[in-house]
This record gives C-alpha cells, sequence and structure tokens, in this order.
C-alpha cells in the first residue's frame, strides 16, 4: 500500500511540474512573461521547430556520399587556372581504392592508380574502411601511401604496382617528404 501512496505522490508532484512548465510556456508565447526566463523557455520549446526549419533549408540540400569527389566542385567551381590534387575513391563494383589525380578546375582525372583488395594486409579495420589518407606523389609518377590506421604503407610505381609494402607499423594521418626524401 505504501507503494502505491508513493507512486501516487510522485504522480501529482509530476503533473503539478508538468501544469506549470506548461503555464509559463503559454504566459511567455502570449507576451505575458518576460525576462531572461522567458526567453530562454522560448528557446527551449523552440528547439524541433529549428530543427523542422534546418532539415528543410536548401543550404544542407545535395551534400556528396563520402568519397564521391566529382560532386564535391560541381555545384561551386569557378577556378580561372588549373588546380591539382590526390583524392581516394573507393571503387565498389571492383572492390578497388582508387588513387586519382584530379584536375579541380573543369572535374577531369588526369591520372590513377590503384590498391587491390588482395595485397591488404588485414588489421581490425575493414579494407572499405581503411581509404588511402594523404597520398604523396612522386616526380616519376609514383606514390606514397597507406590504408589509413593500418599495417600497409605502400609506394606504387607509376603502373599501380607495389615496389615496396611495409607492413610493421600501423600509419595514421599524413606524411610528408623532408628536404631529403625521406618519409
Amino acid at each position: 500500500m505504501k507503494k502505491v501512496i508513493n507512486a501516487f505522490g510522485y504522480l501529482v508532484v509530476i503533473l503539478a511540474f508538468l501544469c506549470g512548465y506548461g503555464y509559463a510556456v503559454k504566459e511567455s508565447v502570449n507576451g505575458n512573461s518576460s525576462g531572461k526566463f522567458a526567453q530562454r523557455l522560448n528557446e527551449f520549446v523552440s528547439f524541433p521547430k529549428t530543427v523542422i526549419e534546418v532539415f528543410s533549408s536548401k543550404e544542407i540540400r545535395n551534400i556528396p556520399p563520402t568519397f564521391e569527389a566529382k560532386l564535391i566542385t560541381d555545384t561551386f567551381n569557378h577556378l580561372a587556372q588549373d588546380v591539382y590534387g590526390l583524392l581516394s575513391l573507393y571503387d565498389r563494383e571492383n572492390d578497388n581504392w582508387n588513387i586519382v589525380l584530379m584536375n579541380f578546375r573543369d572535374n577531369t582525372t588526369t591520372y590513377k592508380w590503384k590498391l587491390v583488395k588482395e595485397n591488404f594486409n588485414q588489421t581490425d579495420r575493414q579494407w572499405a574502411n581503411s581509404e588511402p589518407r594523404n597520398p604523396i606523389l612522386l616526380p616519376n609518377r609514383g606514390l606514397i601511401t597507406d590504408n589509413d590506421e593500418t599495417f600497409n604503407l605502400y609506394r606504387l610505381d607509376s603502373a599501380s604496382n607495389i615496389v615496396w609494402h611495409n607492413k610493421q607499423k600501423k600509419f595514421h594521418h599524413s606524411m610528408n617528404l623532408d628536404h631529403e626524401g625521406n618519409i
């Protein structure tokens, strides 16, 4: 019996709180209440409306899917000269990673290298989620890259053949060449 009385007491307190809260919202919306509390209360109860406005806004439309590089520059490209960059693109159809040298001015691929799954040193990270990150282009069109957060650092020649493959250390984030050509 004591549990029933306690539950009923909690219910009365919750309903009283909701009643007071509803009254405060009603008064602040009708402009009968002023001050910081009313302003904060209006902001709080207007949150769902803000979410709806954000999702219906044209500002966040047409966000390209991950790794769809060609879509990234289509809507805002106004470059006057060639600008090149290396991008990693996952090819689901062939289960490969393609690294492309792309001209952002005209959205063309100038050169392409391929990493194939059979050369991947499997770790706790999946192949499709281990993008080659921040590859380094070499003067002879060779490439140094890694599969992010895995034990896979590669040097590829211009035909995507593996020159060497380091499987001893886990690689993450970017790499650079120093003035002597060391990674």
